[in-house]
């Protein structure tokens, strides 16, 4: 019998997600550093000889360097805007608002639990009185969001493989 939780492929999946957008992140922070520095990194005062089959243009190995960067950065964009546009459409399966709105606020904008909390609830004139209970429903919305996306995403893959 499988032991594992029904949400797993779907938590590993919306973390999956988060670790490309970091990883995006990641590298646009490099790329903006490259940028900054301008790749200048000084004139050879050693007087050691270069290597043989080294680039002896420092300029030209930054212009690749960055070009190679920017071919990464544009592949992973791609990569997220694919699976932002399937996570979306599995949102479009869910009846609750505050389920859709849930998911899209934890894993596409990436807001901690308190601005999640805040932005459903924080209207409420009891907001600050019951804040706990607030914060109680949010995990609990969060977590009913979750069982209807793995049965979505279960779904899915029994249609995948009944068209193979």
């Amino acid at each position: 019998m499988n032991e594992q939780p029904k949400t797993k492929k779907i938590k590993e999946r919306l973390g999956a997600y988060l670790k490309l957008l970091r990883e995006i992140d990641n590298e646009t922070e490099r790329l903006d550093r490259m940028e900054l520095t301008g790749g200048n990194t000084g004139p050879n005062l050693t007087g050691m000889p270069r290597p043989k089959g080294t680039v002896s243009n420092p300029v030209s190995a930054f212009v690749l360097k960055k070009m190679e960067l920017e071919e990464r950065i544009a592949k992973l964009n791609a990569d997220e805007r694919r699976e932002n546009a399937a996570i979306e459409a599995m949102l479009q399966h869910l009846d609750d608002p505050d389920e859709r709105a849930v998911i899209r606020l934890r894993y596409f904008d990436r807001a901690e639990w308190d601005g999640i909390n805040a932005a459903l609830f924080g209207s409420r004139p009891d907001y600050i009185e019951k804040l706990d209970a607030y914060q109680r429903r949010t995990y609990r919305i969060h977590g009913r969001a979750l069982l209807r996306l793995a049965d979505i995403l279960e779904a899915s893959e029994v249609n995948d493989s009944k068209m193979v």
